[in-house]
């Protein structure tokens, strides 16, 4: 597993809008040792470009042995947001992933996607992670997917959700009672503590088992009241007996639904001065592995010339390298993005699609083509920088081009992106 500072998750960063960040990295990777970059996962990294974090993209890898010093802005409302919902106490980042038991690369050479996530076997009495709510107060919880490849269903036992931001951008509250987090997907809720003071109650995160074959799919912590007994919680007999939200979930059901995601702060949709059509599908090659593909192309990045470097450089023909598929803007200021999935909805896999540097409209997504013309909150569509391609479906996204760069748009599940 890879630690940083010796702990995984790493160390909590915290910032006021319009912190400058400093962050050195220094790359202790053994066993073997390997090249290495951090990406700041959503922010926009506006006039730092080089700082997004992307081998072979924005940078070399940082050299076993060397550090590299990352600088940038909390340049929006990206760190914590404007408090347009009141609310009494911030629980900060909820953290849900996956975890895997063979070495990244072992599962790369083997040229297939993994099948399982978490671990062959548990730990007796290991313990679980408790949150504290205090009784009658509202808190604030930032839900995030860090992981490689799980789709993740949220959800907390008696307790409604409201969801007021997706990928940082506030929205107007809508309450649901389970989240469907793809990876790279960061969802903030409001929960009040409204029930029993004297029990505690299950906070659940279930990895899909339509997409993989999870060994254990089913994630637990415990929510307690500031009066609830629950010391030595690895004790059955002390454990929530609290029952999960029906739920069942469907390809229908990736995304929080458009009409519901409203942007507290609109951007009216513009027309767009060009339009990228982007079909995602895999193809198996001469030697047997299965390849991911974006109009019939995969990525292949190189890490000794970043292409940003290139571009910088106005070395105009390298950038072209089709193993890069760069697709240049030029001096479009809006741009529409057409993402169908090739694949049909009977294999059933889905892509949690994220852009760097960006947050993007999203004007449409369901199942099938899109008609060309409809689109979901004209006046304020939803924005957000990851959007879920259901399997079989399509995505039609918006951006502005205001931040000058070389920015990655991709499937955010590990062995679709490598």
């Amino acid at each position: 597993m890879i630690l940083v500072n010796g702990a995984f998750p790493g160390p909590l960063i915290e910032a006021n809008w319009g912190d400058w960040i400093s962050v050195t990295v220094n790359n202790q990777i053994e066993g073997p040792s390997e090249g290495t970059a951090i990406h700041w996962h959503g922010l926009l990294q506006r006039q730092t470009p080089w700082f997004d974090g992307i081998p072979g993209g924005q940078q070399c890898p940082i050299v076993p042995g060397t550090s590299l010093t990352y600088k940038f802005r909390a340049d929006s409302w990206v760190i914590h947001g404007l408090n347009h919902v009141p609310y009494d106490l911030d629980l900060g980042p909820v953290l849900v992933t996956d975890m895997f038991q063979k070495d990244y690369k072992d599962i790369v050479d083997g040229g297939k996607a993994p099948s399982y996530f978490h671990g062959t076997s548990c730990t007796s009495n290991a313990g679980l992670s408790e949150f504290r709510f205090t009784p009658g107060k509202t808190h604030r919880l930032r839900v995030i997917n860090g992981g490689s490849a799980g789709l993740q269903h949220f959800s907390i036992d008696n307790h409604l959700l409201t969801v007021i931001a997706n990928d940082f951008v506030p929205i107007e509250p809508y309450q649901a009672t389970v989240l469907t987090m793809g990876v790279g997907k960061r969802t903030d809720i409001l929960v009040t503590a409204n029930q029993d003071p004297n029990f505690s109650y299950w906070m659940r995160s279930n990895i899909s088992t339509i997409c993989g074959l999870p060994n254990q799919p089913d994630s637990l912590a415990i929510i307690s009241y500031g009066s609830a007994n629950t010391t030595g919680a690895a004790n059955a007999t002390k454990k929530p007996r609290s029952v999960a939200w029906p739920f069942k979930y469907t390809n229908k059901r990736n995304n929080h639904p458009l009409n519901d995601t409203t942007p507290v702060f609109p951007m009216p949709l513009k027309n767009p001065t060009t339009t990228i059509y982007l079909g995602v599908n895999a193809s198996v090659n001469d030697t047997g592995h299965l390849l991911w593909t974006i109009n019939d192309r995969t990525f292949r990045d190189d890490d000794s010339n970043p292409i940003l470097q290139l571009a910088n450089q106005r070395n105009a023909t390298n950038i072209y390298n089709p193993d890069w598929n760069v697709y240049d803007l030029g001096s479009n200021s809006t741009v529409r993005l057409i993402v169908q999935n090739q694949q049909s909805a009977a294999i059933n896999i889905s892509h949690p699609f994220h852009m760097h540097g960006h947050d993007f409209q999203v004007l449409h997504e369901g199942g099938g083509t899109w008609d060309g013309t409809t689109i979901i909150n004209a006046h304020n569509p939803q924005r957000r920088d990851t959007q879920i391609l259901r399997p079989g479906g399509h995505i039609v996204l918006q951006f502005e081009a205001d931040n000058p760069g070389i920015w990655p748009f991709h499937c955010h599940v590990a062995w679709h992106v490598s």
